[in-house]
């Protein structure tokens, strides 16, 4: 959930069962964003320390 473990590793493990075309899922998991707690959720909610 937090990135602690790739999909592939999931897979591997048994945690996750994959049928059909895996490149559909590996296309979408490539436009993702990974944000860093820091992220500014809302304007004014960033921590002055952060600025």
């Amino acid at each position: 959930m937090m990135g602690a473990h790739s999909f592939d590793d999931k897979i591997k493990a048994g945690k996750v069962k994959m049928e059909g075309d895996s490149q559909v899922i590996n296309d979408l998991m490539s436009s993702l964003v990974t944000f860093t707690m820091a992220f500014e959720l809302l304007p004014g909610t960033l921590p002055d320390t952060a600025k």
